[in-house]
């Protein structure tokens, strides 16, 4: 399998839009919706000519105030988002719950771990 070649020739772009997603997030959680918003094909050397700098890990988290701002945009209400959040913080919790439960569950089963005699 010697000298086989991968080549890339161009990338396609799809926008969608941004909908109430699920999970315990802080603020709403967001996800991608279905609908295709807009498409664009681009030769891979222009593509990465004038394509935007690379963001940082930070730079790519949505704070709880922008998840509103960007769902607001996307036609949801401030009721729906609201509701969403509330959901979000229970899952939050429901986990963090969970997450005890299984350190006192652990701890409890070494706590009871049968202790191997010394040898002699």
């Amino acid at each position: 399998m010697t000298g086989r070649k991968v080549a890339f020739g161009s990338v396609e772009i799809i926008e969608l839009p941004y909908t109430i997603g699920h999970g315990p997030t802080s603020g709403a959680p967001v996800s991608l919706g279905w609908d295709l918003i807009d498409r664009s094909l681009f030769n891979l050397d222009f593509f990465e000519h004038f394509r935007p700098p690379r963001r940082t890990r930070p730079a790519l988290r949505l704070s709880a105030q922008k998840r509103r701002n960007l769902l607001l945009k996307n036609g949801h209400s401030i009721n729906e988002i609201e509701s969403c959040e509330m959901e979000a913080l229970r899952l939050r919790k429901e986990r963090i719950m969970s997450i005890r439960l299984q350190r006192k569950i652990h701890a409890c089963a070494l706590e009871m771990k049968p202790v191997a005699p010394k040898a002699a």
